[in-house]
């Protein structure tokens, strides 16, 4: 099997790893382990796919899964459908990552392996097959989804038990939402579903969580007739802050008013119209929200900002002639710190897809 430039370059950690025929994958990796004469555990609680369409990097990807393996121990798959490049054929790579005790030993090594599939084989339906042909035993399998959805469904999605994605990478959200909610309520996936652009903003929605909690504010909030939300230019920075709009209507009971028509505003319960306008001035970083002031009628202002590159939000809160200000962290923004939140997050997203459905008409 020829070896590309991307093989050429073996690194136990950032390299692709060692190139293998594709039916020798398994010996490969045993001999992988008989070759580390010093290494503790082999250790594995569950299967991450990574399955990229487009542009996709296996070298970047594997430095991704090096820094996710150092939390989660795992068999990372990592597919690349690489449809514009000649040929038909699939590559195959196995590699280690290990991680080392105190001493310079390797104590816990999870296993890689990488696959490219190139012109007609990416179209050929090998993917289910060399996905079911190379899990950990009966282990979860989480199925990391880069860039756009392709297809309304996809013969691994009955099999997936978290599926995770990043709404900040597409350019037609409206589409992308709708294939997503195809795909989650044919395979009984509504409550799996994992939008890195929504973990992303953990620590924002805490932010402005803490203002409904405070004493007396609780009446205040239902009172809110306007929200101004500032962000990073482009697509993703849009969808972002439209997935936080949609937050704050699905905690404080809104339905859309002017759903589908380009402008974004609500009903609350008591039939109020409360506005939102939406910024893309903002100097965040990337698809990150930069600013979100919530104003309601009797004046009172609540505030969350944070400037680019900051990893702390500043939040104010003024009512009645005060004014209270707090320094909260921003949580997770780098890529393999949001996939390793979700790895070790055990609940659901019960709240994403009704965020979704109250923004989904201005998308």
């Amino acid at each position: 099997m020829a070896a590309d430039t991307e093989t050429t370059q073996q690194s136990e950690f950032f390299g692709p790893g060692i190139s293998v025929e594709l039916g020798q994958v398994q010996r490969e990796l045993k001999k992988l382990w008989q070759q580390s004469d010093n290494v503790a555990t082999r250790a594995s609680r569950l299967n991450l796919v990574i399955y990229n369409s487009g542009e996709s990097s296996i070298r970047a990807n594997t430095a991704t899964v090096e820094r996710i393996t150092r939390q989660h121990a795992l068999r990372a798959i990592i597919i690349a459908a690489k449809p514009q490049l000649p040929g038909n054929h699939v590559r195959a790579w196995v590699n280690a990552h290990c991680q080392l005790g105190k001493d310079g030993r390797k104590q816990r090594c999870s296993e890689q392996i990488a696959f490219e599939l190139t012109g007609e084989a990416r179209e050929a339906g090998l993917t289910p097959n060399i996905v079911f042909g190379h899990l950990d035993s009966d282990l979860p399998l989480y199925l990391w989804r880069q860039g756009e959805f392709r297809a309304p469904t996809d013969q691994l999605m009955a099999w997936v038990d978290r599926l995770i994605f990043d709404s900040g990478d597409w350019t037609s959200p409206a589409a992308q939402f709708a294939l997503v909610r195809r795909v989650s309520e044919a395979h009984d996936l509504n409550e799996s579903l994992a939008d890195l652009n929504w973990t992303r903003q953990l620590g924002l929605r805490a932010a402005v969580a803490q203002f409904f909690d405070a004493p007396g504010s609780a009446d205040t909030l239902a009172g809110l007739d306007k929200v101004a939300i500032t962000y990073a230019g482009g697509v993703g920075g849009r969808t972002g802050a439209l997935l936080l709009a949609g937050w704050v209507g699905a905690k404080l009971g809104w339905t859309p008013a002017e759903a589908g028509t380009g402008t974004l505003s609500f009903h609350d319960d008591a039939g109020r119209t409360v506005a939102v306008s939406l910024d893309g001035s903002g100097d965040g970083d990337g698809a990150y929200v930069s600013r979100v002031a919530l104003h309601a009628a009797d004046g009172s202002e609540f505030t969350v900002s944070r400037d680019a590159g900051s990893a702390f939000y500043n939040t104010g809160a003024r009512r009645d002639g005060r004014e209270q200000n707090q320094v909260l962290p921003v949580g997770p923004q780098d890529v393999a710190d949001l996939v390793s939140a979700e790895l070790v997050h055990s609940g659901h997203h019960t709240t994403y897809l009704r965020a979704v459905g109250l923004v989904e008409g201005v998308m």
